[in-house]
């Protein structure tokens, strides 16, 4: 099946509600404060739908999802653009390229500790993560707080109208 111009297979993930996707993802961009120069990692990028958003602000991106199907589908998807790469990989094992800015968008279950620890590596200026577990964000949050980096914005966005799943981007600068 095919949903702005992406096609689906079972098993790849997208958010299902596109009207409040489109929101979430325009905070994510507006969050990022992206520019020319900057080189964007984008971590659990699923079908690539927020790579394909970045990628006319930025120099490059990459995208790293676990799920051959969703990077398939991403790949055919950016065919035009040539400045977005995809690589089917688990984050917690791939080599993670340098990179300004760095987003990452995990299952519930929040960032695995070796992703955590590879993006406080990488030192990139700033982190936008977008998650859908305020336990596991704030979990989370702690470590890259201990790693210098502090949460200067965070907003939540209610995908699914009375229901308790909410969806939230909070952005992380480094301190120097």
């Amino acid at each position: 099946v095919a949903v702005d111009g992406i096609e689906l297979t079972p098993d790849a993930f997208m958010q299902v509600n596109t009207m409040q996707a489109a929101k979430l993802y325009k905070l994510a961009l507006e969050f990022a404060q992206l520019s020319p120069e900057d080189v964007a990692l984008d971590l659990y990028c699923g079908v690539g739908t927020l790579s394909r958003l970045i990628a006319p602000h930025v120099k490059r991106v990459h995208g790293v999802e676990i799920n051959a199907a969703a990077v398939e589908s991403a790949r055919r998807a950016s065919a035009d653009s040539d400045n977005i790469g995809y690589e089917c990989a688990d984050a917690a094992t791939a080599e993670l390229p340098e990179s300004s800015v760095v987003f990452v968008d995990p299952p519930r279950k929040g960032l695995a500790p070796e992703v955590l620890t590879a993006v406080v590596k990488l030192a990139p200026r700033r982190v936008v993560y977008l998650s859908c577990d305020p336990a596991t964000l704030s979990r989370d949050l702690k470590t890259f707080a201990q790693s210098g980096y502090t949460a200067v914005r965070v907003t939540a966005l209610d995908m699914f109208p009375c229901t308790t799943h909410v969806e939230t981007v909070t952005l992380l600068t480094r301190q120097n």
